[in-house]
């Protein structure tokens, strides 16, 4: 079987590739959820002029400011909001469309085209809720993405500190979508420390963006409406009546997720090692297979996995075990 799909290799892509397009398709009509409404909710009130940690307080407001922007240009086009869903749902495909290609590009160099285009496949295919909509944990999947090839083309090409610096402005964006993605920053200071030259400076440059970007999005709104009272406001909505009884204040609960990703990637290299052994010669490249292809690949399916558990908690839980895998 393995060397039948060998041979006909171009062929199955192809086939694959057509699979991934009309379930795309499909997607953009029947697969939504009830966060698609209590986003377009969000941006909509904010967009006619509620005020952000004042007027607004829902805990998943500072992801809006993607769906902000994307509904301001509809409704610059369109009189009014009739149809916004299915635009966002395009949108948040085609969001996912480009970041494959580099995604694409990157995994190309390191494990080969066969390999890179499965993770492709996988990334568009598998979202969080199986919905296209770009809404936070969706956004917070794609810019973890973002950051993870940023740091990835950066420990490659350690002189390019574009690449360092549009990681910083990755995770930046990625904590917008999920705050609580504040987490991924240790695992990525991490790589930087265990996989660059000039380790402190680049953690230096990698906390100052972060520091710059987060410093004039606190800033702005306590120029707005007073340190006083964002304090406040931001208390009040993390105690509100939505998060004060969640399961992420226990420590167990919340590594939870951490700990079957880890189980499930060292499952899944073992059976690669151990498939790569008994099926070698079908192979004409011997990075066919390996350890490393079962983790690219396996990374997006876990994301999505973890949080159809029902767990919305597992954010930041994703990005920690993508970025360590």
């Amino acid at each position: 079987m393995i060397c039948f799909l060998e041979k006909h290799r171009k062929m199955c892509m192809n086939l694959l590739w057509a699979a991934v397009v009309l379930a795309s398709i499909k997607s953009l009509f029947t697969d939504t959820g009830f966060d698609n409404a209590y986003m377009v909710a969000m941006s909509f009130r904010h967009l006619k002029g509620d005020g952000m940690f004042a007027q607004m307080w829902e805990p998943h407001q500072t992801s809006a400011f993607f769906t902000d922007f994307f509904m301001w240009i509809y409704h610059f086009f369109v009189p009014s909001y009739t149809g916004v869903m299915i635009y966002l749902q395009i949108v948040g495909t085609a969001f996912f469309a480009l970041i494959g290609i580099p995604l694409y590009r990157l995994l190309k160099k390191i494990a080969g085209s066969d390999i890179a285009q499965l993770a492709t496949m996988f990334f568009i295919m598998f979202r969080a809720k199986q919905t296209p909509f770009p809404d936070f944990a969706n956004l917070q999947i794609a810019f973890s993405t973002l950051l993870f090839l940023c740091l990835v083309s950066f420990v490659r090409e350690q002189q390019k500190k574009r690449y360092l610096c549009l990681a910083a402005v990755c995770l930046c964006l990625e904590i917008l979508s999920y705050p609580s993605c504040l987490l991924a920053y240790f695992p990525a200071a991490l790589i930087l420390f265990t996989k660059t030259r000039e380790r402190w400076k680049n953690i230096g440059l990698f906390t100052g963006v972060c520091a710059l970007f987060g410093g004039i999005y606190v800033g702005y709104f306590v120029c707005k409406i007073g340190a006083r009272n964002f304090l406040l406001n931001l208390t009040n909505i993390f105690y509100s009546d939505s998060h004060s009884g969640e399961a992420f204040v226990s420590l167990w609960n919340y590594f939870y997720g951490l700990l079957v990703a880890v189980a499930w990637l060292a499952l899944g290299a073992a059976l690669a090692c151990s498939w790569r052994e008994a099926w070698g010669s079908c192979w004409e490249r011997p990075s066919a297979f390996s350890p490393y292809t079962v983790s690219s690949c396996s990374c997006p399916n876990l994301r999505s996995c973890f949080y159809r558990s029902g767990r919305g908690w597992t954010g930041p839980v994703r990005s920690t075990s993508y970025l360590l895998s």
